[in-house]
Formats: structure tokens, sequence, C-alpha cells
């Protein structure tokens, strides 16, 4: 079977995937992002975790099987590739990516470009009333996915992107937790099917800006977080409008291929992984105690750590984001996945611009 090829990625989501944009920004101007997302005094490198996010090992992975193929070098290093050990930490903070939140070049070309923001929702809530005053703040400031879009096309259209390029990226997209948890009261079925809405909105207004290769991440079961385990009358509940958002996410996502032949529209199984590493958190090296605790809480975690080891028995990072370790093994089994239905190649495109 042939393999679409790929050689440049758009990551667009949120908290999930951010690489620390919110961290940078100022609410009207002067009060920083940080102290109202909860960043600071949390995260060393500005993210929704206290290290690495999946991304950044996903990344790592590609860049050293580009440096094998380059370099000739006959073992695959990638095969056995452990995303914890330092030479991948020090791969991805010295050669790609961490000095800048936006683009990842590889040797000056076009590698990744970051559509990820902290607070992020699938649908648009500006300026809808909300009794509750803490979501209708939320709807007003937090970026959308139709903005982010927005921007995307418009560093397309700067940079006059040919349809080439574009037929040789994949998307890939993780939005609608904070559509259940930012931006209303509680989960909801209604708030779920306008995520989906919104979510395949972004796919078709890509397609017709020519790109054609996409990813949609499924939501983990939002029950299972430390958030939703201390309360337990609305545990059941989240757990029910998580697995209704992923079969929504599942139909529409194979509709969509149904009247696209053209395209690659693929669903990444996040709920099955950190399931399975819920039910069976020692197999994959973390401590069944520590499973419902946040690492953040915990008496173990002390910032500006060099290593955050003490994390590595940690399933979550904090009341709901998921750890850097967790981060690690949706890296892989990503990169596990999509290198058997993509061909990973270098990037081709000419020096790219600051964003």
């Amino acid at each position: 079977m042939k393999l679409w090829k790929i050689s440049s990625f758009i990551m667009m989501g949120d908290s999930f995937s951010a690489q620390g944009t919110l961290d940078r920004r100022n609410l009207l101007g002067f009060t920083p992002m940080s102290t109202l997302s909860g960043l600071r005094g949390r995260s060393s490198l500005s993210k929704f975790t206290t290290g690495l996010i999946w991304s950044d090992h996903l990344s790592a992975m590609i860049a050293e099987e580009f440096i094998i193929e380059e370099s000739g070098a006959a073992p695959a290093i990638a095969d056995n590739i452990n995303s914890h050990e330092r030479r991948v930490e020090i791969l991805v903070q010295t050669g790609y990516f961490l000095n800048n939140d936006l683009v990842i070049n590889h040797k000056g070309k076009n590698f990744i470009r970051n559509y990820d923001e902290g607070g992020l929702t699938a649908h648009d809530y500006s300026w809808v009333p909300s009794v509750n005053l803490d979501c209708f703040f939320n709807r007003l400031i937090l970026p959308t996915l139709n903005g982010v879009r927005k921007k995307l096309l418009a560093y397309d259209e700067a940079l006059e992107l040919s349809k080439k390029h574009k037929a040789e990226t994949l998307v890939i997209e993780w939005s609608g937790a904070n559509d259940l948890m930012a931006v209303n009261t509680s989960p909801s079925r209604d708030y779920v099917d306008l995520a989906i809405k919104a979510r395949m909105e972004n796919l078709a207004q890509l397609v017709r800006n020519d790109y054609s290769h996409f990813v949609l991440f499924n939501l983990p079961d939002l029950s299972l977080t430390p958030r939703y385990q201390a309360k337990k009358e609305e545990c059941e509940y989240t757990r029910d409008c998580s697995l209704y958002f992923n079969e929504r996410l599942s139909t529409a996502c194979q509709e969509f291929a149904a009247t696209h032949s053209q395209c690659s529209v693929d669903v990444f199984d996040v709920n099955s992984i950190v399931t399975e590493i819920y039910e069976n958190p020692e197999e994959y090296g973390f401590d069944i105690a520590k499973r419902r605790q946040s690492y953040i809480q915990s008496t173990d975690f002390i910032i500006e750590k060099s290593d955050f080891s003490s994390e590595r028995e940690y399933m979550f990072g904090d009341d709901v984001h998921l750890s850097t370790y967790m981060h690690a093994k949706l890296a892989e089994h990503f990169y596990r996945k999509y290198r058997l239905e993509y061909y990973f190649s270098t990037p081709e495109m000419e020096l790219v611009n600051e964003e």
C-alpha cells in the first residue's frame, strides 16, 4: 500500500497540546494570562504539565528519524526510542523548538506550526450569555477553533503556500474538553453536539483551502481525572458525556471521510490509551495509589526540579491535565500507529519567516 507523504505538520488545539502561547500573553495588555490560567508557579516550561507534552515527544521521534535518514545510519533508533531518555530531551530542547511556541523548524525549513492555545473551545461561545459569571467571562476571553484557523489561513496567504505543500501537511486537531469544562457549568450532550459540529466545520474549511490529511484526537474519559473523581455526584454524568463525545466524533469523521475520498481522516483514540493505563497503571510504570492524585498538589512536586522524576508515578499533572509521562505514552502510540500510515519526510519548503 502506498503511504501518503507528510513533510510538515499543523497542530490545532487547547491546553492538552499548548506550547506556552497563553503564558506569554496579557489580557487587555497588562494582566498576565499565566496568572489567570494558573500556570504561574507550576510549570518551568509554561505548559499545562510540568515537562514536555505529547507533541514535543512526537516531534523528537520524527526528528530523530530525519537525522537517521540523512546520516544513513543503519539501525532505526526510532524503533526502540524511549521518550524519557535524556538524549531525547536534549534533542528537543537544543535542536528544535522550545525557543518558539509557534513555529518549529528543521534545518531552517517548515516542520511544525502550532495553533494550540490554553482554554481554546471548539464551538464559539463569544457573547453567549451565561448565568455563571466565571463561565461568561471565559466565553469572552478564551480562544476558539475558528479564531486559530483564521490565523492559520492568514499565515498561508502571507507565505503563499502551494497546494503541494498543503497536500503534504498533516493537520492534527484536539479540542472539545473546554466546551464541557471551562465555558459551561457542567458537561452536557448539547455542548458535545456543538463541539463536534465545530470540529467538523473546521475540517470542511481546511479542505476548501487545499488541506487533505487530518488526525483528530478524541477525549479521555474526563470522569477519571482528579477533578471529577473528587465530585462523585458528577462523575457518572461526566463519563457519559465523554463517551458520547467520542462516539459522535467517530461517526462524524467516518461520514466526512465517506464524502471526501481525496482526504485521509482518522480519529486517534486517546480515550482507550488513557483508560487502559488507568485500569493497569503498574504495567506502564505508574503507581496505582497515585492514579487519582494531582502531581502538582502532591508533596512530591517541587517547581523547577530538573528532571521531574517524582512525576513518573503520576498519571495526572494537575486536576485535569495529563502528566508529562502520560504525554510521552500518547506520543509513542501516535508515532507507532501513523508511521505505518504515512511516510514522514524531511520538509522541503523554503526558509520560514517568524509568525
